[in-house]
């Protein structure tokens, strides 16, 4: 657990009775509050897991999100339509500022 900040997890692997190991090639689950190389990935053994996956980042932070969201929905808009149209400030601020004026009265 030398990679997770997290008391709570390692609480939680003492309670079921799980223990750390050290050897690289000898575990069951790797928890890391780091991102994820593919090459971890690739190095997997049939049982083993891990909590993140390469690119991960790419949709745990919000403004990654809304911003990967905003580029599948102009490649693929009847199927990106599931979400309310999205702004990262300051940059989207223009964008933002035009859809704010082309809404105001409708409600919406």
């Amino acid at each position: 657990m030398t990679m997770c900040r997290y008391k709570v997890v390692a609480d939680c692997c003492k309670a079921m009775g799980w223990s750390q190991t050290e050897h690289e090639a000898d575990w069951q689950l790797f928890w890391t509050d780091l991102s994820v190389g593919e090459e971890r990935c690739m190095r997997l053994k049939r049982l083993q897991k891990i909590n993140h996956f390469p690119g991960m980042q790419e949709i745990a932070h919000k403004c990654k999100l809304g911003r990967n969201l905003n580029r599948m929905r102009s490649k693929l808009p009847h199927f990106y339509n599931f979400h309310p149209e999205t702004f990262n400030l300051p940059v989207d601020y223009k964008a933002f500022e035009k859809e704010f004026e082309n809404n105001e009265g409708k409600g919406g």
